[in-house]
């Protein structure tokens, strides 16, 4: 859905959840979805039994010198961006559909790295009179 001068992505299903997609993806998520119902899925995953998830992200293993983009990945990518933006862990919780924050523990582990000298106010509180 598109209005108000940014997109959301309707999530259904254990977690039903409306999240509001990056401006820069807008323009590729409503070419892919231009001729699709508002009602169907905008990334089909691994939603038959008879195709499990290992054998479809297989295909991308045996071929490591073409990037192979999964839903898997993209997501892991995107928690890890909200992550590094320094989003609360409620509303990445929220977003991400995920029940806790030890389920944020491998995302934690992928981001980058933050200099205490950029955080030294926020860690100490203001500076001492003395």
């Amino acid at each position: 859905r598109v209005e108000d001068h940014h997109a959301t992505v309707t999530v259904s299903g254990k977690h039903p959840r409306t999240i509001p997609v990056r401006n820069r993806w807008v323009p590729s998520l409503v070419t892919g979805l231009s001729d699709r119902a508002a009602a169907e899925w905008a990334f089909t995953g691994y939603r038959l039994p008879e195709y499990p998830a290992r054998v479809i992200h297989q295909f991308g293993i045996d071929t490591p010198t073409i990037p192979t983009p999964s839903v898997t990945r993209l997501r892991a990518t995107w928690i890890v961006g909200l992550l590094n933006q320094g989003l609360p862990l409620d509303l990445i919780l929220h977003l991400s559909g995920l029940a806790t924050v030890v389920s944020l523990d491998s995302f934690v582990r992928a981001m980058q790295p933050h200099p205490i000298d950029q955080h030294l106010t926020a860690i100490t509180g203001p500076e001492l009179s003395l």
